[in-house]
């Protein structure tokens, strides 16, 4: 197995565990920020998640 091959599998685990973060994130609490310089929590779980979205074009 190739170096890439071993990336975008382990990239594929990882996005399981993604997934299962973000279905937990509570978003009648979007607005709550982890600290005060922090981006709130709804925007954070939509930057995750764009992250993994890119990831699934290069597939």
């Amino acid at each position: 197995m190739t170096i890439g091959k071993k990336f975008l599998k382990e990239l594929s685990l990882e996005s399981e565990v993604t997934r299962r973060y973000l279905e937990s994130v509570p978003f009648d609490k979007k607005a709550f920020k982890p600290a005060e310089k922090s981006e709130t929590l709804g925007r954070l779980a939509i930057h995750v998640a764009e992250i993994t979205a890119l990831t699934r074009r290069t597939d």
